[in-house]
This record gives C-alpha cells, structure tokens and sequence, in this order.
C-alpha cells in the first residue's frame, strides 16, 4: 500500500509537536492497514520533509507521486483537542465541523488554508486511479468502492481522534463545491514564488484530469429547470444554482428520483415537496451507505 502524507509545516517547528505528529502518522498508518488493508503485507508512505531536499530546491513531482499512491493521509497535532468536539446532531461536513486549529481555522497556517495542500487534496481526488492491478482486491470494501469510482480517501487523523480512541476520519472528495470555496489560487504560501507552481500544477490537472461532476435531481420526467439557494454572504447574496432534472411541485423536487449533491453524495428516493419521504439510500461522499426509511425531514 502507498500512503501520500499531506500536511502542514507548522507542526514541525517544536519538537514536542514533531514528536506527536509521528505518533499520529505511526498509529493512523496501522490503523489504516489493520482496517482498509488487511490484505497488504508492506505500506509506503511518500513524506515530503524527508523524501526532499527543499534546502536544494526541490519540488515534489506531484503528478507521478499521487498516482502511485492509493490514499492522502493528514495527521493534526491538536493540544486543545479537549476544548471541542462534533455536534450531537451529526457531522454532515468535517471540512468545517473538524474544529482543530491546524485543521481549521482562520490562522494562515491551518491546513485547509495552505495552497500546497489544497492542491493534494485536488489531484488525490481528480488523478485517475489504477485499479488494473489485482493489488485492488486486497483492499477492505470501502476501499475498493472509492477506487471504482476513480478517487483516493483523502484520510484525517488527529489528536482528537487518537485520544478518544475513534476511527480516522474518510473526507468527502475534494472536487465541486470545496474547490469553488478553496481554490489552491487563493491559498497561503510560506514562498510567494511557488505561486508559479500551484498555477502550472493546477492549469495541467484542468486540462487533462480535471471534471465538474453532475449534481441536482433527476425525475422521471426530465422536466429541467434551474433552481438557486440564496444564503446571505458578507454585505451580499451568494447564489448557488443547483439543476433539477424531474417532476416539480411548488419548486421543490417531487416524486421518485435521484439528486446527486456538489460533495459527491447520492439519494435515490422519494421526495415530497423537497423532503425525503419513505424507502430512501443515501450514499454519502465518504462512501457509506444508509438505506431505510425517511420520515420527511431532511430536505435536499
């Protein structure tokens, strides 16, 4: 198994934190292994602060290295893991709900801020996946359905995961929406001049690789009309169109379908003015899967 290791800077500046990053990467690894992988004898992992020498001017031949890997892998040293923790109401996003400073904050070095990292994260869930090899079928199930439909787990591990005794945590593929929101473009830099390689970096992978996936509802009619939701962004409106392909009542999807959201995620079901109503399967972006019975609460 080969395991890309994407991760900030920050964490290795004090020994202390040094220190737990590499507890975090050792267990979160054997976990990964022990649970996804249970088939593989040997797992690899690329690092960048010891596979290059940066002090040379080294740049991580980003393309030929994620294509080789199966998975990213994202240790956070969180002191303050006490402080917080998930909703009881359910997470639906970790990329805001994950409440770690050096995951997500509004400090330059948070790894959903970095430019380098949101560009791992883009190619591991755009660069197409090898699955002709039989090395596929050593992988657990949920494995082997995220390389079926051309993405790598994108997999987080923490202090908050490590000492709650918790699973690492399967993020949804970086594509659609997170990357409208995160542009690599709009990422902090420690070198202003690898601006230059974000930019090439990303220019090639939307040329060649690079594809927006369909998202809205798909009736049985294919009535289409455009829909927006309007949610209130700054001093202004921020309109997300979403397409609604199928019968409408009172501008909500109604009837049998199937809506497949910005994140990746699917429901073939029923809607009842919007709602979910009866016999439903929900496929969420991490690929899991529910299948029972809605009672008309959550809308699309």
């Amino acid at each position: 198994m080969f395991i890309f290791v994407s991760h900030t800077w920050r964490d290795c500046c004090h020994e202390d934190s040094l220190t737990m990053k590499l507890q975090l990467i050792v267990e979160g690894v054997h976990r990964i292994k022990e649970s996804l992988c249970p088939g593989m004898n040997r797992c690899y992992l690329w690092w960048d602060s010891v596979c290059l020498d940066y002090d040379d001017g080294e740049v991580c031949p980003l393309e030929q290295v994620m294509a080789l890997c199966d998975c990213i892998f994202t240790p956070i040293v969180d002191p303050n893991w006490r402080q917080w923790d998930f909703d009881r109401a359910g997470v639906y996003n970790h990329y805001d709900q994950y409440k770690a400073e050096l995951w997500n904050s509004f400090h330059d070095h948070a790894y959903l801020n970095r430019a380098w990292c949101r560009l791992e994260m883009l190619y591991a869930a755009n660069l197409p996946v090898d699955i002709s090899s039989s090395r596929v079928y050593k992988f657990s199930r949920g494995f082997r359905h995220h390389a079926g439909i051309n993405k790598r787990p994108h997999i987080l591990f923490g202090e908050h995961e490590l000492h709650h005794r918790i699973d690492p945590i399967v993020l949804a593929p970086f594509q659609n929406q997170w990357f409208e929101s995160m542009d690599p473009r709009d990422g902090t830099l420690t070198h202003r001049d690898d601006m230059l390689h974000i930019e090439m970096y990303l220019a090639h992978l939307q040329q060649h690789y690079m594809v927006i996936h369909p998202y809205g509802y798909q009736g049985p009619n294919k009535f289409i009309i455009s829909l927006f939701t309007m949610d209130i962004y700054n001093d202004g409106i921020l309109c997300t169109p979403r397409l609604h392909h199928g019968p409408i009542l009172n501008r909500y999807a109604h009837g049998e379908g199937v809506y497949r959201f910005h994140s990746g995620a699917v429901f073939e079901g029923h809607y009842v003015n919007g709602r979910r109503q009866g016999q439903g399967k929900f496929t969420f972006a991490s690929g899991s899967v529910y299948e029972g019975d809605y009672k008309g609460r959550y809308t699309l």
